[in-house]
């Protein structure tokens, strides 16, 4: 936080509140880069692996475990951005923050366009299709999905906001099934052969919405009746019952469907297994020890470099496997976590070397 402190008691209260607020988003922003980090690099071993085997089953709970990171971002947003202490205007939202979006987007959207015309020789009709389905390269479709998120945040935020909790709970009940016939209608369609090749961009962002208010929802929730024992054992449990699910419909309908069924941000085991995340986390990062308190100020530095992370390590990830054939199925059973690990530090390296030249920072920050 920036700015002097002021005297009084209340307003040091105030302020030692919303650090502690933010000392827990720092540490998820940190975990499901990670993540995200983890997943394509295990989606990679589910999709091209040989299947049932030692290895492919490895990546296939990896992949479960991780399938959280999309839906966390979402729900930082949403805690971050609903807040009922911030009064901005429309205009101030938009000049304020919609570049801090639009210039990484932009900027990688064309480096990533740029390189696939170099690497597989895309012309420029791909490259537009590309752009109006949000996919100039596999993972930007965030970005271009978060514009939408942001584009109707104010009146999310309005109607969050001057909501009572009994109304918020029913709406959110309401979206969330809304959200579950998404997933059944998808799905069915994806068994039968006849997804459509590609959403259109401006449609991307309203599956997430009910995400963007859970994130607003949990924030505000009373952690006394959470037990971090028993959100182990539901986190474990769906892990391993995701994967199960992935492997018996990836038996009757093949391996990419069915992760595609299996793993959607809005299978409702995913629901709950992004939900039981964030209050897992925001329940450790209350804890009073050393350990934690280490914990949240290394997050507290990396942070900032979480959007590079996520932009950058596809680049680290073809880098090591075009160059040394490390990509998770070269190294036997536990490839995955030397080439996770690789990938990470690579991407923090180089988000953090971005981040230190003036005028190019802003394409990571």
């Amino acid at each position: 936080m920036s700015g002097g402190c002021a005297p009084g008691g209340e307003r040091t209260a105030v302020a030692r509140k919303v650090l502690n607020r933010l000392d827990y988003i720092d540490v998820m922003r940190v975990a499901a880069s990670f993540a995200v980090v983890a997943l394509h690099v295990s989606a990679r071993v589910v999709n091209h692996g040989n299947f049932g085997s030692r290895g492919w089953w490895i990546g296939n709970l990896v992949d479960s475990a991780t399938r959280w990171a999309v839906p966390v971002f979402v729900m930082i947003s949403g805690s971050l951005l609903i807040d009922p202490n911030k009064d901005d205007s429309i205009r101030s939202f938009f000049v304020k923050r919609m570049p801090r979006l639009l210039i990484p987007l932009v900027f990688w959207s064309f480096f990533y366009l740029v390189y696939s015309h170099l690497k597989e020789g895309i012309n420029l009709s791909m490259a537009v299709l590309s752009i109006v389905h949000g996919t100039p390269y596999f993972h930007l479709w965030y970005l271009y999905m978060a514009v939408g998120l942001y584009a109707v945040l104010i009146p999310i935020r309005t109607l969050c906001i001057n909501a009572d909790m009994e109304t918020l709970i029913v709406s959110l009940a309401i979206i969330l099934s809304i959200q579950f016939l998404y997933f059944l209608h998808s799905s069915w369609l994806i068994a039968k052969g006849n997804a459509p090749d590609g959403v259109i961009i401006i449609y991307q962002f309203i599956p997430y919405l009910p995400y963007l208010i859970c994130g607003y929802f949990l924030r505000g929730l009373s952690l006394a009746w959470v037990h971090l024992t028993r959100l182990v054992y539901v986190l474990i449990g769906l892990i391993l019952f995701i994967g199960g699910v992935n492997w018996f419909i990836s038996i009757h309908i093949g391996v990419r469907p069915a992760s595609e069924i299996a793993f959607s941000d809005f299978n409702p085991l995913i629901v709950l297994m992004s939900i039981s995340i964030y209050l897992c986390i925001r329940l450790i990062c209350s804890y009073q020890n050393k350990f934690i308190f280490y914990i949240k100020r290394i997050c507290a530095k990396m942070a900032p470099l979480t959007l590079g992370v996520y932009v950058i390590h596809p680049i680290f990830m073809i880098y090591l496997r075009e160059l040394y054939g490390l990509s998770g199925l070269s190294l036997r059973c536990f490839g995955i976590i030397p080439v996770v690990i690789c990938v990470i530090l690579l991407s923090i390296i180089s988000s953090y070397l971005i981040s230190k030249v003036p005028y190019l920072r802003r394409v990571i920050l």
